[in-house]
């Protein structure tokens, strides 16, 4: 998953190795072991401001921010309240992040502070999975039981884990206790607006356009009616793309979306189609790691040995923007299939 998430071109720590152990774990059923020897730019967790925070050892803390910033934000080298600005540096890529998992249905599954990245890369792909149906509510993993981690709710969930790295570097801030606190609270409460914002943005690119033409109001409601409608995302934005560059209605699409197929095709009349489709074609993946078609080529791989249809479906998700020979076969969504599909983590 976490190359066709690079594929995709969004932040991610990569997979190196897998190796097996030879040994079995228990987990929702016996399974056999293995180590993933897994890299990125590094491994320095909100969770690891949190360990030593929570025992006082603030000379650390500081240590590791220095670390953080040298390593990731050298901008932030010099300036005045640089602790303050790596909160912010963060919380930056973050929503930036966030932004790309909710472009190409990406639903993370367990997002503690122990899995959010200071370098603002996706790590620990053990209970994720993809949206197929449209419905902000969706979740997979067995242990998300209220949903904290939904599809919809990963933005939300992103400014607690903020707000967890806030508490920790507060003490490092330019200024008193007093002001220390009043300017963490202030980052932590333009997070809603600034995630909407680029949210927006992100949305009126999947649509074609680079300046946000649709408003926020206008595009809930045009995901409220691919809910209603119980459209595949992936599958309805393709469609969307391939209709940019037609001069002809998509009879489907009109009785799918109504008006706002009609708003968006009215919207296309006055512009550059080519412009149009190349930034949707840009945007909106042809193919994405669809949950029943990693389970079947993992069943293959673990269970007859075979890693053929493993690798087959790694390289079409090595150009998910692109028609490759075996695109085809693993463009078909599986709404029955994703309506009773669990994951699990297995680590």
């Amino acid at each position: 998953m976490s190359e066709a998430m690079y594929h995709l071109g969004i932040a991610t720590s990569r997979c190196l190795a897998v190796v097996a152990t030879g040994d079995e774990v228990y987990r929702e059923k016996l399974l056999p072991g293995a180590i993933v020897t897994r890299v990125s730019a590094s491994h320095v967790r909100v969770g690891t401001f949190e360990y030593f925070a929570a025992r006082g050892q603030m000379d650390v803390v500081k240590k590791l921010a220095d670390f953080v910033i040298q390593r990731h934000y050298p901008e932030l080298i010099g300036s005045d309240d640089k602790y303050r600005g790596l909160l912010n540096a963060v919380i930056t890529r973050h929503i930036a992040l966030i932004n790309h998992w909710l472009r190409v249905g990406f639903i993370h599954g367990v997002m503690n502070t122990d899995n959010t990245l200071l370098s603002g890369d996706t790590i620990d792909y053990g209970p994720c999975a993809m949206l197929g149906v449209y419905h902000p509510a969706t979740v997979f993993s067995s242990i998300d039981r209220r949903g904290r981690y939904a599809f919809g709710q990963q933005a939300h969930i992103m400014q607690w884990n903020m707000a967890r790295l806030a508490e920790c570097l507060m003490p490092l801030f330019t200024g008193d206790d007093h002001q220390s606190l009043s300017h963490a609270e202030e980052d932590i409460k333009a997070i809603p607006e600034l995630h909407m914002t680029a949210f927006v943005a992100m949305m009126n690119r999947k649509l074609g356009f680079t300046h946000s033409l649709f408003s926020e109001q206008w595009v809930a409601d045009f995901l409220q009616r691919m809910q209603s409608k119980q459209l595949d995302y992936t599958t309805t934005f393709k469609a969307l793309t391939d209709n940019a560059k037609s001069s002809t209605e998509d009879t489907v699409l009109m009785s799918q979306l109504g008006d706002f197929y009609q708003q968006w095709r009215q919207q296309l009349i006055s512009a550059d189609l080519e412009t149009i489709h190349q930034t949707m074609a840009t945007h909106n993946p042809i193919v994405i790691a669809r949950n029943h078609d990693v389970e079947k080529v993992l069943t293959a791989a673990v269970e007859d040995k075979n890693l053929g249809p493993f690798n087959t479906l790694l390289q079409v998700l090595q150009s998910p923007y692109q028609i490759t020979a075996h695109t085809a076969q693993f463009q078909q969504p599986a709404a029955d299939y994703d309506a009773s599909y669990q994951t699990f983590c297995g680590t």
